[in-house]
């Protein structure tokens, strides 16, 4: 009895697993229950109807069933078979579209008045084009003016600002240009872009008259 006791106080004392036993205690219940109902299944039997039997045996033995089936398929059988002919080759492409259906859209043709202007503009050629770039590249460098050089470490001023050898020349007009410093003499300085080298001399001051 003690034992007992002292069983069911360590069962109840923690509610969670208490609780957790009694599920597992009903789920095991409830199955073995389910597994009594259908070991023992109740067997039933189902008697004839008396009153039926003397309609079947006074039926007449034709030996065609009652519903008829047998006549169905005597039709079926009277019938003249229909040929079918399946055509050998293919004739029409399932995958061409039918214009009937879907007809393509006429495209007007579109006048380009500036096809013909540039057409009628004789094209410039590779001479004409180095000379314009040379032009525009002499034209940017004479806006650089050499002030003074150092040879010891080769450095040269230009337009207010020192630069060092391979040095690149940025100028504020044109962006897109840029010159570097491959040379200094004692009096002058060679700056290149894109392989054409243009030179810078220190202009002497001009005597101012007396």
């Amino acid at each position: 009895m003690v034992f007992l006791r002292r069983l069911w106080i360590q069962l109840t004392a923690d509610r969670k697993r208490f609780a957790a036993l009694c599920a597992v205690v009903a789920l095991g219940m409830l199955l073995w229950a389910r597994l009594i109902l259908v070991s023992k299944l109740p067997r039933t039997a189902v008697a004839d109807d008396p009153a039926a039997a003397p309609a079947a045996a006074e039926a007449p033995t034709t030996g065609e069933p009652a519903d008829g089936s047998a006549k169905r398929d005597s039709d079926k059988a009277a019938l003249p078979p229909i040929p079918v002919h399946l055509a050998r080759l293919v004739t029409r492409d399932p995958f061409i579209i039918n214009p009937d259906f879907f007809p393509r859209p006429t495209l007007s043709p579109a006048i380009d008045d500036g096809a013909d202007k540039s057409a009628a503009q004789p094209v410039e050629d590779a001479e004409a084009a180095e000379a314009r770039r040379l032009a525009q590249l002499q034209a940017l460098a004479d806006r650089l003016r050499l002030e003074a050089v150092m040879r010891g470490s080769p450095m040269a001023v230009i337009n207010g600002r020192t630069y060092r050898l391979l040095d690149w020349i940025d100028l504020v007009e044109a962006p897109g240009i840029r010159f570097q410093l491959i040379e200094i003499a004692a009096r002058s300085a060679v700056i290149e872009c894109g392989g054409r080298r243009f030179e810078l001399s220190i202009q002497d001051p001009i005597a101012s008259p007396r």
